[in-house]
This record gives C-alpha cells, sequence and structure tokens, in this order.
C-alpha cells in the first residue's frame, strides 16, 4: 500500500470511528465524561484518563492512523479528519 492509499484508508476508518463515537457519546457521557475514547474498527477498545495513554495503547496494537481517540465531552465538536487522526 502506497502513501496515499495509508491516507485515504486512514481517513475512512478515522471518519467511521467518529460516526460511531457520535453515536455512542450520550451513553458514555454518565460514567465517563472527560475520559477518552480509543475506538479501532467502530468498536470501543476502552476509556483513559488521558489522551496520552489512549494514544500510546492505539499505536502500540493498531499502528498509526488505525484508531481515533475521542474525547468525551458535554458536546461533541467535529474539526474535521485532522483532528481526530494521527498519521
Amino acid at each position: 500500500m502506497n502513501t496515499t492509499d495509508e491516507i485515504a484508508a486512514a481517513e475512512k476508518e478515522v471518519s467511521a470511528n467518529y460516526e460511531y463515537f457520535k453515536q455512542m457519546q450520550p451513553e458514555w457521557r454518565g460514567e465517563h465524561l472527560l475520559e477518552f475514547a480509543l475506538i479501532h474498527r467502530q468498536q470501543l477498545v476502552d476509556f483513559f484518563e488521558s489522551e496520552n495513554d489512549a494514544v500510546k495503547v492505539g499505536i502500540k496494537d493498531y499502528g498509526m492512523g488505525k484508531f481515533s481517540v475521542q474525547s468525551v465531552k458535554d458536546d461533541p465538536i467535529d474539526l474535521g479528519y485532522q483532528s481526530h487522526a494521527l498519521f
């Protein structure tokens, strides 16, 4: 897979994960407000107290561009693909 294909695949993964996150966030806010959700293939992996911890596990277990980390807040904010992507 070349770099262009890898970026396209990462963008697709992150976009799908974000859609899953938006669906699940209302449910997660009760017990996980201000935690960070690690999401892989539109499935919750786990919640973390810090974004850094979630990113470390994501990289170790799935590799760059193959997971998403989202902060569980009162209101979701979509700042675009780059805001929830890691390369």
